[in-house]
């Protein structure tokens, strides 16, 4: 290659070998940066690639955590659940019981208050039928005292009167000796 110098006209023949050198060197030189911008490329997408991955990694932890906390939350509320069911069952259950031993407790009472009631209702009517005996009685023996008062007042009258007419009869036959 001839290269003219402005200053002097002089002609220059520059050896190929050189020029290839430069060529090589240029060659090189743009292979370098292009690689160097590729090696950032790689780099770059590399570091995008290891931040999506670690964003995955990380995101994939989070799940994981909240998915557990969410299952332990749910075990614990169902244990919660179950245990306040339980508590709430044993409760109904108690008071139930109560209600039973209250319902039987009355309906006993309510037996025993009807026997009771029953038996003083049949001693009250047999306390009656012996009253009514007993007054029976009474008035029967007064009744008997009263005829038997009656047959004496009777007898004493009679006899009272027989005597009042013996009386009169010997006062009589004493008139009639004396006249």
């Amino acid at each position: 290659m001839e290269l003219t110098c402005p200053d002097c006209g002089k002609n220059f023949e520059i050896e190929e070998s050189q020029q290839a050198h430069e060529k090589q060197a240029a060659a090189l030189k743009a292979q370098q940066e292009e690689s160097q911008i590729e090696t950032q490329r790689l780099l770059e997408q590399q570091k995008q690639q290891l931040v999506e991955a670690q964003d995955s990694i990380v995101q994939d932890a989070v799940n994981k955590k909240v998915e557990e906390q969410l299952i332990e939350s749910k075990d614990r509320l169902m244990k919660e659940v179950q245990e306040k069911a339980e508590l709430d069952t044993q409760r109904l259950l108690k008071e139930q019981k109560e209600q039973l031993a209250k319902d039987q407790d009355a309906l006993v009472e309510a037996a025993v208050s009807k026997q009771l009631e029953e038996k003083q209702a049949g001693a009250l009517k047999l306390q009656q039928q012996n009253l009514e005996q007993q007054t029976q009685l009474m008035l029967d023996k007064k009744d008997r005292e009263r005829e038997e008062q009656m047959r004496v007042k009777d007898s004493q009258h009679k006899l009272d009167k027989e005597r009042l007419a013996i009386k009169i009869n010997e006062l009589q036959a004493k008139m009639q000796r004396d006249q």
